[in-house]
């Protein structure tokens, strides 16, 4: 097969199917509370009370009365019944352009009767052999029934021109136009990650998306969220304390005051942190930047204070006494900040400080 064409024809099949998500997307910014947005379920795209198949052509076509677009539409109503009676609109959006000359002009404003009547008119052909049958077999008041809830609407955006339109779309007025287009990925990458979450029933849950929406805004107007404070009386009647960073403190030989206070900062920063990450998903990588950037931050200090150990007075004191000055330096280093965030309290850096410690990843005590 010639490598050109093979291209091609891939390249036709992977924007038309960009083109469908641009569909869903526009959707989605038209949503409204509660609302669901359905891809590839019940139709190409279904919301509220109608589903819909969507055809893009790279080149101008004619949508003329035997184009496979409509009646392979026709056929997908009739046998997939069973999943889309539950709507009262279907819809088929393309991009082909509606001529005088074909059945489908002015569709939209002919009976089911007559739809019925012009498409058994139409000379069948070796492309819509199999779809013609469906609608020719099929009993009249089913067809009937589908075709006057079938409307066609030609002459559609292409895709680049879906893409200018998005970009202007109300939703994006807050984002400058420069990054309007990084916007639109971050939102089409959300959409595409509901079908990884999804995969037999991919939709798009309004609610969310418009939070999702508004969290990736902020990177693109500037604005931080808010830190979610924790307050200490919100975690003093949790009792579990067998956490492994304590039993680490308890080997450096902190007193009980140290330690009640490093569990107290660890409650409240783990309470923070899940509030965090219910405010936008990409805080989950800013938040594990940030502790990346603090367990590196422990290990240059536990590197200088590791000079100040003797070979020839390394006993057990000694090097207790440097362990409490190392855990006293790491609790005292300067706060950073969260990437998407306003500034943190103290007891999240020192909490997450001792979350680290618990999983393991750095360690207080010096050992022979």
């Amino acid at each position: 097969m010639d490598e050109n064409y093979s291209s091609n024809n891939a390249t036709k099949k992977l924007l038309g199917f960009d083109y469908q998500k641009f569909l869903a997307l526009e959707a989605c910014l038209n949503g409204k509370d509660n609302e669901l947005v359905w891809i590839e379920c019940h139709g190409d795209i279904a919301y509220n009370d109608k589903s819909i198949e969507i055809k893009h052509h790279l080149a101008q076509e004619n949508l003329n009365s035997s184009h496979i677009d409509v009646w392979k539409t026709i056929h997908n109503l009739i046998t997939e019944q069973t999943s889309l009676k539950e709507f009262n609109k279907y819809e088929l959006l393309t991009t082909s352009v509606i001529n005088d000359n074909s059945i489908f002009h002015k569709w939209n404003n002919k009976t089911a009767k007559e739809k019925l009547i012009e498409l058994l008119n139409v000379k069948s052909n070796a492309t819509i052999n199999k779809y013609y049958a469906t609608v020719s077999s099929t009993p009249e008041d089913l067809v009937k029934d589908i075709l006057s809830r079938f409307s066609i609407y030609g002459n559609q955006p292409t895709i680049d021109e879906k893409l200018q339109l998005l970009k202007e779309h109300p939703a994006l007025f807050i984002i400058e136009d420069k990054y309007k287009e990084f916007f639109l990925e971050k939102m089409l990458g959300y959409i595409s990650n509901q079908a990884i979450k999804n995969m037999d029933n991919w939709h798009i849950n309004i609610n969310e998306f418009q939070r999702e929406m508004i969290g990736f805004a902020k990177a693109f107007c500037s604005e931080d969220y808010p830190f979610p404070r924790t307050r200490k009386k919100e975690v003093l009647d949790i009792k579990d304390r067998s956490f492994h960073f304590i039993q680490e403190m308890k080997d450096v030989e902190l007193d009980d005051f140290t330690i009640n206070t490093a569990a107290i900062d660890f409650l409240r920063s783990e309470n923070s942190t899940l509030k965090i990450l219910e405010m936008h998903s990409s805080l989950s990588e800013s938040i594990e930047d940030y502790e990346d950037d603090i367990t590196g931050d422990l290990h240059s200090l536990k590197l200088r204070h590791s000079s100040n150990i003797s070979i020839n007075y390394s006993n057990h004191n000694h090097l207790i006494s440097i362990s409490k000055n190392l855990y006293a330096d790491g609790q005292l280093l300067p706060i950073k900040k969260i990437n998407g965030l306003q500034p943190v309290e103290g007891y999240f850096q020192k909490g997450r400080i001792h979350a680290i410690v618990n999983r393991k990843e750095f360690a207080w005590l010096f050992k022979k």
